[in-house]
């Protein structure tokens, strides 16, 4: 019970009167057990004018999820075996529940339920037997995050990842992903071994001076 002259009070129902012309109820803070039939009224002696409001509070639905990876895949952490993360990213809904799968035929395989799917090549097998893969079922795998709540569900643009050939007995991947730049692990590994020559500042020798 709230009223509009302050005698009982909610910090989450607020009514304004604006007198002749409208009446405001403002409820904060909705939940579904709020959900059911409320009254409205004015008080006048002997003759209350009452009018009933059903309110039914539901759950959001889900927006389409996007992944995102956190750190930048072009620093190219997967070349040498490194982890990298991939967050499932849903900007909209409420009791958002998250997994992830492989996309396999003729039923895709639930892999984790969780928003975080972490990939690492640092102990494959380790990883392979984690996902329940086997590291050559890993090759070309496609893998997506699924998002969901009691109202609606949502599953996400999939993920590639391509085991390489070892190099210097390190397992290397690349992770192919909407929306983020291709990497060349190649490319990486080029620069890595032939590193660029410093470069000497402009009106500066780069002659070695010699001693007598």
């Amino acid at each position: 019970m709230v009223d509009s002259e302050g005698k009982t009070r909610s910090t989450r129902v607020h009514i304004v009167d604006a007198r002749r012309r409208e009446l405001f109820v403002r409820v904060l803070d909705l939940q579904k057990g709020d959900s059911g039939v409320y009254w409205v009224g004015i008080d006048r002696p002997n003759a209350d004018i009452m009018t009933s409001v059903s309110v039914v509070v539901t759950e959001v639905p889900v927006s389409k999820p996007r992944l995102q990876p956190l750190v930048s895949l072009m620093e190219g952490s997967t070349c040498r075996g490194g982890p990298v993360t991939v967050r499932c990213v849903c900007s909209r809904g409420t009791a958002v529940r998250y997994s992830w799968f492989r996309h396999t035929h003729p039923e895709d395989v639930l892999l984790q339920n969780s928003a975080d799917l972490r990939l690492t090549c640092d102990s494959l097998q380790l990883t392979c037997d984690s996902l329940q893969l086997t590291c050559d079922s890993l090759q070309d795998a496609e893998l997506y995050c699924s998002v969901r709540n009691e109202v609606s569900s949502e599953r996400s643009e999939s993920l590639r990842v391509n085991i390489l050939p070892p190099a210097d007995s390190h397992c290397r991947y690349v992770v192919h992903m909407p929306g983020q730049p291709v990497y060349d692990c190649a490319v990486s590994t080029t620069a890595q071994t032939n590193p660029r020559p410093p470069v000497t500042p402009p009106g500066k020798s780069n002659l070695t001076p010699q001693t007598s």
